[in-house]
């Protein structure tokens, strides 16, 4: 409780930096492949979109786990909420705000227009953020209001497939509620699974996800994206009811499966004999800083990527050579932030 788990440091480290890899094959390689969405069908950006937000919602949800211990009441755990998440968002999008109004004002473009429609846009903004912090709301009510009967979550979870999608990113937040919810009660079950075979039935659990991970993965097509195929079964009928409700399911199974096999994989790597104490601090201090890397990659990709990318040659070599260097930016605006407290603690959450 008092100390950093470097374990699960390293997790979200190559959790962020699977995340960066993705952007950089889906905007890093030219208008003519970005475009007309052709990374969709790129099996690494398959690989890699099929479970890294799932786990990075799964870590979430644990974590929230101890922090939920120190919420003793709703006005604890609205400042721990509005501190972590929702500062880090407002101060981001003023940023953001700042850099494009004054463009605006310069060339007189500036409207009450433009303001109305870009704070309505603050609620679809870094939505992974949004969507954690809707998910811990969900938990705290049942936690406290419901003494965590576990039956709510289910009813949730149900109560998911009949709200409409894109309202605010509503598909994307609805996708991430399971993953929350799994990683959470993951966190407050886990003392009783603990056992001196812990790390056998980690490894027949291994492999046994990665199977099912695999064999799940031979299905994947283009409609499997949460970004393609939405997540309501509103207005559905017949086979397309079913077809859209199977989408769905198959979605949260191949990113509980993956997620696993991430989790378990590099805790039995981390557990091993082999001698990467290097690797761990540099993923470790990456995933410290994956805050600070998710929010200022997405505005590294949408400067340098997206804006000034024409060549049209498909290439992994120079995607990771661009993850590199947005990492690396990401990583040293991150640190230099931290080391400003003000700053730290608009941009960052105090973290």
């Amino acid at each position: 409780m008092n100390r950093r788990n470097e374990y699960l440091d390293i997790i979200r480290g190559v959790a962020v930096i699977l995340m960066v890899f993705g952007h950089c094959i889906q905007y890093g390689n030219g208008v003519e492949y970005s475009q007309p969405n052709h990374f969709f069908y790129d099996k690494v950006f398959q690989v890699i979109y099929s479970f890294h937000m799932p786990l990075f919602m799964i870590l979430s949800g644990y974590l929230f786990a101890f922090t939920l211990r120190k919420c003793h009441n709703f006005s604890d755990f609205a400042k721990n909420r509005f501190q972590r998440i929702l500062l880090p968002i407002i101060g981001w999008q003023t940023v953001d705000f700042a850099e494009r109004g004054i463009k605006l004002i310069e060339t007189g473009q500036m409207s009450l227009t433009f303001f109305i429609e870009y704070v309505r846009s603050w609620f679809e903004g870094s939505w992974f953020l949004w969507a954690v912090f809707y998910c811990s709301i969900a938990v705290f009510i049942v936690q406290f209001y419901f003494k965590g009967y576990c039956l709510m979550y289910v009813a949730g979870f149900i109560l998911t497939f009949f709200v409409p999608d894109y309202i605010y990113n509503m598909e994307l937040y609805k996708f991430m509620y399971p993953f929350f919810i799994g990683g959470y009660l993951f966190a407050i079950c886990q003392e009783k699974w603990k056992t001196k075979y812990v790390r056998v039935t980690l490894k027949h659990l291994f492999v046994f996800s990665a199977i099912c991970y695999l064999t799940l993965l031979a299905f994947w097509n283009y409609d499997a994206y949460i970004y393609t195929s939405g997540y309501t079964v509103l207005g559905c009928e017949g086979e397309d009811l079913r077809y859209q409700f199977i989408i769905d399911i198959y979605r949260m199974l191949i990113g509980f499966a993956g997620s696993i096999v991430m989790i378990t994989g590099i805790y039995l790597i981390y557990h091993s004999k082999f001698n990467l104490h290097r690797l761990y601090i540099l993923i470790g201090k990456i995933g410290k800083a994956s805050l600070g890397i998710y929010l200022i990659s997405g505005i590294l990709v949408g400067r340098l990527l997206i804006r000034h990318l024409e060549y049209y040659s498909f290439n992994y070599f120079i995607n990771i050579v661009q993850a590199v260097i947005i990492i690396g930016i990401s990583y040293l605006c991150t640190a230099l932030i931290g080391r400003i407290k003000v700053l730290n603690f608009i941009l960052l959450g105090g973290r």
